[in-house]
C-alpha cells in the first residue's frame, strides 16, 4: 500500500473531523471570495452606470461666458464627419422649481436647455423624451418629479440664478434680483433615472435632479439669444487631450466672447484740430464687462505689448476729505473716482506750472485742480479716503480708509459743454491728460447714467451728501478721475480675486485699429485660463469609477478582521482534530515512521480537505456576495442611496479567491502539523499536543507585555478623547486592541501560574474548585477552548453586523470610495472648481459613499 492509498483510507476513516476542518476552510475562502466579488460588482456597476450616464459624450466644453453660435459652426466645419458629435447646450446649475398653486419647492436642480441633437448622444436602450418641450413646457427626470410630487400635466415654475457679469461679493456686483423665472411650465414627460436623464458634470451616487427645457426659451429669459455656455463633444470627434488647445484655436475665440472690449480713445487739441492735428492722448483702451480684466489677459497684454501698454486700476472712493484741521478746511467730497497708474513717461501728468510730475510714492496722491479747490488742499496736506472693501464674501460691505499726502495738483480743463447727455468731449481750451473719462471702465447702471441721482448700483448711496457741485462735475466730466495714486498702492487696496487691473492703455502706434489689437491678443491668450475649459468627462468619470485602489483589495481590507477570525477558526478546528489523532502519530513515530514521512502523509490529507473546502467556499462566496448585493439594493438601500449595484463575478476573482483560500488555510495547517510532529512520541501517546517539559514561562516578559499594552491603551484613549475624525477613530481602535492584548496576556499568565486557593472566592462548592483547578492545570487546552469560542463568536457577529453603525447623517455607514476617488478628482477640482463655484455655480465633486 503506497502513501496515497493510506491518505485516502485515512480521509475516509477520519471523515467527520475532516468535514469540520473543511467547513472552516470554506468559511475563510467564502469571506475572501465574497470580498473580491463585491469589489468586482462595485467596479462593474460603477463603470456601467458611468457609461450609461454619458452615452456617446466624451468631453464637454464649459465656458464661464456665453459664446456665439459661430464658435460651434467653426468646430463642426473642422470635423465634417462628426457634425452630430458637436452639440451645444445651456447648462444652468443650482436652479429651483416650485409647483404652481402648492407649497412644494426643491433646489439643487440642473437645468439643461437643449435640442434633439443632445438626445442623439444617449446610449442605446436608454430613454429619451417622446417629443421635445416647447417654450412653455418642461421634462423632468424621476428624482426631481418625486421630490416635487408632480405628475404629467402639472405646472411648475422654474427659477434660474442670474448670470450677473460682476460677482455679487464685489461692491458693483448685484446683491438682489438675480433670479429669472420661467413660470407655468407644463410637465409633459417624466423620464426614468437612466441615461442622459441622469447626466451630471460632477458624478455622485444620488441621482441628479435634472430638468430639460427648450434651448430657445432659456436663452431668451437669460438674454443670451444665439449663445451657449456648454458644448458636448462625442467620441466621434477625434482629438486627444493634448489637442484641446488646438480645438479652441479652431473655434477662434475672440475677446468679445469673454466680455473684453478694445476701443480707440483719442482726444485732439481744439487749438490744433483738423488733419494732422495734435492729440492730447491717443491709445487703445482694453477693459472687461466684469470690471476687472482677467489676469490671463493681463499676462497676454504684457507679452504682446511689452513697453507699449500701461495697466490702470480705477476705483470709487466713498469720500475724500482733508485730514488737517485748519481754518481753510474744505468740504468732504463724496463718490469720487480715483485712478491708480504709474505716473511718468507713459503717463506724464503735469502740475499747475506745466512741470512734469515725478513718479509718486505709495503714500502720495495727485489731486486734480477741481478736487484740490473743493478740499482747499495743497501740496503736503494729508488726505483721508474711504472706500468699500473690494472683497465681501459674507455679503456685507465693509468700509476701509487710507491716508495720503498730496504730492502735486494737476490741472483739469473745463469742458465747453457737458459730457452728458451727448457723451462727447468738447473743449475750448487745451485739455490735459487728466481729462480722460475712459480711464474708468464701463459699468452698466453706473457709467451710463446722466446723473448721480440716477445711479443704479447695488451698494448704498447717501444722496444727502451729494451737492449741486458734485452733480455738475458728473454732468460735465462724467467718469473722469478726481485723483491719482501709484499703481502698487492701488492694487494693495483694491485688487480682488477677479483681477488687479480695470483697463489697459495700449499705445496707438502699436496697431492701427482696435480689431488688429484684439486679433494679436487672441492668438496669445490661454483661453482655458480665462474660463473656457474642455473637460475630459469620460476619462475622468471612468477613472473615478474604477478608483485608484482596487475595490477587491479595499473590501479585503475591510473584511480583514473577519478573515483573521476565520483563519483562527481553521487553526483551532484543525488543532482539535489533531488532538484526536495524537496517539496515532505517537504510535507511528514509536514504530519507526520518520517525521518527514508523517508530515507528507498529513499534508496530503489536508490538501484534499483544503481544496474541497475551498471549492465549497467559492460557491458560498458567490452566495455571500449575491446576498450582500441583494441586501444593499433592498433592505439596506439607504446605505448606498440608490440601488445601482448589479452582481458581477469575474473568473480572475473566483480563481484568486480559491487559490488564496487554499493557500492561506494550507499554510495554517502546515504550521499546526509541523508543531505537533516536533513533540516527543511519549507526549503524543499521552494525547497531548504540547510538551509538559517545555520551556518555562518567562513571567517578566509577559508582565512587560501586559504593562506596556495597558499603558499604551490608556495613552491612546486619552489621545482619542482630545481629538476627532480619523485620528480619534484610529486611536480608539488601537486602544481596544492593546487592551485586548493585555487582557489575553493576563489570562495566559494566570492559567500558567501555580495552583492557588479558591475557597475565598468560590466558597465550599467542590465542583467550582475542581473546574478552576482543571483550567490552571491544562492552560493550553483552556486557551484553545477560549480562542475557539472567541473566534467563532467574532465570526458570527462580524457576518451578522456587516452593516455599519449610524453616522451623524442618520443613515449609517462609512465612506469606502472616498480615499480612492478623491485623488482622481483632485486635479479636476483644482482645474475647474474656480470656474463653476465662482461663476456657473456647480457644486464640487461628490464622493460615492457606501452606508
Amino acid at each position: 500500500m503506497n502513501l496515497w492509498s493510506v491518505v485516502l483510507r485515512s480521509l475516509q476513516y477520519h471523515l467527520r473531523s475532516h468535514l469540520v476542518v473543511a467547513a472552516g476552510v470554506a468559511v475563510a475562502t467564502a469571506v475572501l471570495t465574497g470580498a473580491l466579488l463585491v469589489g468586482d460588482t462595485v467596479r462593474h456597476s460603477l463603470t456601467a452606470l458611468t457609461q450609461e450616464r454619458l452615452g456617446k459624450i466624451d468631453r464637454v466644453l464649459l465656458s464661464e461666458y456665453f459664446f456665439r453660435d459661430s464658435r460651434v459652426e467653426r468646430l463642426r466645419q473642422a470635423f465634417p464627419n462628426a457634425q452630430d458629435g458637436v452639440v451645444p447646450a445651456v447648462l444652468v446649475p443650482q436652479a429651483s422649481i416650485s409647483v404652481s398653486g402648492k407649497r412644494r419647492r426643491t433646489g439643487r436642480v440642473t437645468v439643461i436647455g437643449c435640442d434633439a441633437a443632445f438626445w442623439r448622444l444617449r446610449a442605446e436602450g436608454t430613454p429619451a423624451p417622446r417629443r421635445l418641450p416647447d417654450i412653455d413646457e418642461i421634462v423632468l427626470n424621476r428624482e426631481l418629479a418625486d421630490a416635487l410630487a408632480v405628475s404629467v400635466g402639472d405646472r411648475v415654475t422654474l427659477r434660474l440664478p442670474g448670470t450677473e457679469t460682476i460677482p455679487s461679493d464685489l461692491p458693483f456686483g448685484e446683491k438682489e434680483d438675480l433670479v429669472t423665472s420661467l413660470p407655468e411650465l407644463e410637465v409633459i414627460e417624466i423620464l426614468p433615472d437612466r441615461g442622459l436623464a441622469r447626466f451630471e458634470v460632477f458624478p455622485s451616487q444620488r441621482p441628479p435632479r435634472n430638468a430639460f427645457v427648450s434651448a430657445e426659451a432659456i436663452r431668451e429669459v437669460l438674454e443670451q439669444e444665439d449663445r451657449w455656455n456648454a458644448l458636448f463633444l462625442a467620441q466621434s470627434v477625434q482629438s486627444s487631450a493634448d489637442d484641446d488647445v488646438s480645438l479652441l484655436r479652431v473655434m477662434r475665440w475672440e475677446l468679445d466672447d469673454v466680455g473684453v472690449e478694445v476701443r480707440r480713445v483719442r482726444l485732439d487739441d481744439p487749438a490744433k484740430s483738423g488733419p494732422g492735428g495734435e492729440a492730447v492722448y491717443d491709445y487703445h483702451a482694453l477693459w472687461s464687462d466684469r470690471l476687472f480684466v482677467p489676469e490671463e489677459i493681463d499676462r497676454a497684454v504684457q507679452r504682446v505689448f511689452d513697453g507699449q501698454a500701461q495697466p490702470v486700476l480705477t476705483y470709487l472712493a466713498n469720500s475724500i476729505e482733508k485730514q488737517d484741521a485748519s481754518s481753510n478746511q474744505g468740504r468732504p467730497v463724496p463718490y469720487s473716482l480715483v485712478t491708480a497708474v504709474e505716473v511718468g513717461r507713459a503717463f506724464p501728468l503735469r502740475d499747475l506750472k506745466e512741470r512734469e510730475i515725478e513718479p509718486i510714492a505709495d503714500n502720495e496722491i495727485i489731486l486734480t485742480s477741481w478736487l484740490a479747490e473743493e478740499l482747499q488742499a495743497r501740496k503736503g496736506d494729508r488726505i483721508r479716503m474711504t472706500y468699500f472693501d473690494p472683497e465681501s464674501p459674507s455679503g456685507k460691505l465693509e468700509e476701509r480708509d487710507a491716508v495720503f499726502v498730496v504730492a502735486a495738483v494737476t490741472p483739469l480743463a473745463a469742458p465747453a459743454q457737458p459730457y452728458f447727455p451727448d457723451r462727447k468731449l468738447v473743449f475750448r481750451d487745451r485739455p490735459t491728460l487728466a481729462n480722460d473719462p475712459f480711464l474708468t471702465p464701463p459699468v452698466r447702471g453706473f457709467t451710463d447714467q446722466d446723473s448721480i441721482n440716477e445711479w443704479d448700483v447695488p451698494f448704498p448711496v447717501d444722496y444727502d451728501r451729494v451737492t449741486p457741485k458734485d452733480e455738475a462735475y458728473w454732468k460735465e466730466y462724467a467718469t473722469t478721475p478726481k485723483a491719482f495714486i501709484s499703481l502698487r498702492r492701488g492694487r494693495s487696496l483694491w485688487a480682488s480675486r477677479l483681477g488687479k487691473t480695470t483697463s489697459w492703455r495700449i499705445e496707438s502706434q502699436s496697431a492701427t485699429t482696435p480689431e488688429a489689437v484684439a486679433r494679436v491678443l487672441e492668438k496669445e491668450i490661454d483661453w482655458q485660463a480665462v474660463g473656457v475649459v474642455i473637460h475630459p468627462l469620460r476619462q475622468r468619470q471612468m477613472g473615478a469609477s474604477k478608483g485608484t485602489t482596487p475595490f477587491g483589495v479595499l473590501f479585503l481590507s475591510l473584511s480583514m478582521f473577519v478573515i483573521v477570525a476565520a483563519l483562527m477558526l481553521v487553526a483551532l478546528l484543525f488543532r482539535l482534530a489533531m488532538l484526536q489523532r495524537s496517539r496515532q502519530m505517537g504510535i507511528c513515530m514509536a514504530v519507526g515512521f520518520r517525521r518527514r514521512r508523517l508530515l507528507q502523509w498529513f499534508l496530503r490529507e489536508e490538501l484534499f480537505v483544503a481544496i474541497d473546502g475551498g471549492v465549497v467556499g467559492v460557491l458560498a462566496g458567490i452566495a455571500y456576495a449575491r446576498l450582500m448585493v441583494w441586501l444593499l439594493t433592498t433592505v439596506w438601500v439607504g446605505a448606498i442611496t440608490v440601488p445601482f449595484l448589479r452582481f458581477h463575478a469575474s473568473g480572475m476573482s473566483l480563481t484568486a479567491g480559491l487559490v488564496a483560500g487554499v493557500l492561506v488555510c494550507g499554510l495554517t495547517l502546515l504550521g499546526t502539523v509541523r508543531g505537533a510532529l516536533k513533540l516527543p512520541p511519549l507526549e503524543l501517546l499521552r494525547g497531548r499536543l504540547e510538551w509538559a517539559g517545555g520551556r518555562p514561562v518567562r513571567r517578566w516578559l509577559w508582565w512587560s507585555l501586559i504593562g506596556g499594552s495597558g499603558l499604551g491603551a490608556v495613552a491612546l484613549a486619552m489621545v482619542a478623547a482630545q481629538s476627532g475624525g480619523m485620528i480619534q477613530a484610529g486611536s480608539f481602535v488601537g486602544a481596544g486592541f492593546l487592551l485586548l492584548t493585555a487582557a489575553l496576556g493576563s489570562l495566559w499568565l494566570w492559567l500558567h501560574g501555580r495552583p492557588f486557593r479558591v475557597d475565598p472566592l468560590l466558597g465550599e462548592s467542590p465542583l467550582w474548585r475542581w473546574a478552576v483547578r482543571s483550567l490552571t492545570r491544562h492552560p493550553r487546552r483552556s486557551m484553545l477552548t477560549v480562542g475557539l469560542m472567541g473566534a467563532s463568536s467574532f465570526l458570527i457577529v462580524a457576518l451578522g453586523a456587516f452593516q455599519m453603525q449610524p453616522t451623524e447623517q442618520g443613515t449609517g455607514g462609512f465612506e469606502w470610495i472616498g480615499e480612492s476617488a478623491v485623488p482622481i478628482y483632485a486635479d479636476w477640482r483644482a482645474e475647474i472648481e474656480p470656474l463653476f463655484v465662482r461663476r456657473v455655480g456647480f457644486p464640487g465633486p461628490q464622493v460615492y459613499s457606501f452606508r
